[in-house]
């Protein structure tokens, strides 16, 4: 009984308690807002200039924000602050999961090349730390799209389960 009383203890901190309190971590996926920060706009139509296809696009966005941030399971238990900073205020270096994904959302969304409803944020329901990943409408099928696990050798199109 009280393994039950753990286990659902734990559940409810982790999906339902976290999930209302931590920005870009909710039950729906967030909106992208309508003021963006010049240079990461820049950046943006650099990406959608070269790329030829949508699915370069969402590549080349995704090895952006993959090489730009990192992500560590330690770093965002030290530094959980981090997920209520200003979104655009990271510059390089760590940032929590679920920035990763919703600065990739911004970058796609605002390609014009994908609308909202084309990106998707997913969580990973049974995980020892909570995990979310982006789903992606590309060519009328959806991707799975990672960019905090490419950290632990995850590659573009796969997800991390259980312990990711």
């Amino acid at each position: 009984m009280l393994i039950l009383g753990v286990i659902l203890a734990y559940f409810f901190f982790i999906f339902v308690l976290l999930r209302l309190i931590i920005p870009y971590l909710g039950f729906n996926s967030p909106i992208v807002p309508q003021n963006i920060p010049q240079d990461f706009l820049k950046v943006i139509a650099d990406f959608n200039k070269k790329s030829k296809t949508d699915k370069e696009y969402l590549y080349n966005a995704y090895s952006y924000i993959t090489e730009r941030y990192h992500e560590a399971r330690l770093k965002t238990i030290i530094n959980w602050n981090y997920s209520f900073k200003n979104v655009f205020s990271h510059k390089s270096g760590y940032i929590p999961w679920n920035i990763h994904n919703f600065l990739l959302k911004v970058m796609l969304v605002k390609s014009g090349r994908f609308k909202e409803e084309d990106v998707k944020t997913q969580i990973v329901f049974f995980n020892f730390f909570i995990h979310q990943y982006l789903k992606v409408k590309l060519d009328n099928q959806w991707i799975k799209v990672d960019p905090n696990s490419q950290y632990m050798g995850i590659p573009f199109g796969k997800v991390a389960i259980w312990f990711g």
